[in-house]
């Protein structure tokens, strides 16, 4: 949901994993999957939310505490930086006390591979019969997927889970205060079409590197559409501690009245 949001201008939620019922629908790496959804704005944002979650922006906590995590803007180009940089400014204002600072004590790339290694394992758990039987035509970037997937060894699998229960284990510590962290969404804009498959490859692994967070939390994150670089949009995540969707949804649109 993310990171189509930031390339086409859209707000774009990822609720807290667990939050929405997935009865209907096939997932694919069960301890990552979500159901999310797409807006044009603020407002429907919020009476989807109302349907879904029972949000109520009255009732909605307020953060206190605003961390704009440096090394997830070290991770984008510095234009990119540059183009979310006033609304940034306007965060600051509505939440007040602000720390700019990294987010981890260890490198968002550990981050992401970590979480490849759990998500291409259980995708590969998920399907394994299905493309056993089937052998069906799938895209280059999806059969790697699996491939790595199923690679994965045990050994592999163990650090990764120890990793994410680790880092769960440090959520008071990662969310002090109600604290909301804000980010880039993508590390740049949508990237032009017809690029070899390496370099996309390559602007894939850089977009993980940031949507990790989330994913390795079970924590909400919602991408505004705050920015154009050059004419393509780009948005500025924000995402706090598991369960705090309301908080959130209520500062996406605090934001939508600053524009």
């Amino acid at each position: 949901m993310r990171v189509p949001a930031s390339f086409c201008g859209l707000y774009g939620i990822r609720p807290t994993h667990g939050r929405l019922a997935f009865e209907g629908v096939v997932r694919q790496a069960a301890s990552f999957d979500t159901i999310g959804w797409f807006a044009i704005d603020a407002a429907v944002l919020a009476r989807v939310a109302a349907v879904l979650i029972g949000f109520n922006a009255d009732q909605a906590p307020r953060p206190t505490r605003l961390l704009v995590a440096q090394d997830a803007f070290a991770l984008s180009e510095p234009a990119t930086v540059k183009a979310l940089t006033p609304a940034v400014e306007r965060l600051r204002h509505l939440v007040g006390r602000v720390e700019t600072q990294p987010f981890s004590k260890l490198p968002l790339s550990e981050w992401r591979d970590r979480q490849s290694a759990l998500q291409s394992r259980e995708a590969w758990v998920t399907f394994a019969d299905w493309i056993d039987q089937t052998n069906p035509r799938l895209s280059f970037e999806v059969a790697a997927a699996f491939v790595r997937g199923m690679g994965v060894d045990d050994a592999a699998l163990e650090a990764a889970n120890r990793f994410r229960r680790e880092r769960r284990a440090e959520i008071d510590e990662l969310f002090p205060d109600a604290t909301v962290v804000c980010l880039p969404t993508t590390p740049f804009p949508a990237p032009l079409r017809g690029q070899p498959r390496s370099s996309m490859a390559s602007l894939r692994a850089r977009i993980l590197a940031l949507t990790c967070i989330a994913g390795t939390l079970g924590c909400p994150q919602i991408s505004l559409p705050v920015a154009e670089l050059n004419g393509r949009p780009v948005g500025l995540s924000i995402l706090a501690a598991p369960g705090s969707d309301a908080m959130l949804l209520a500062l996406a649109g605090a934001m939508a009245l600053t524009l």
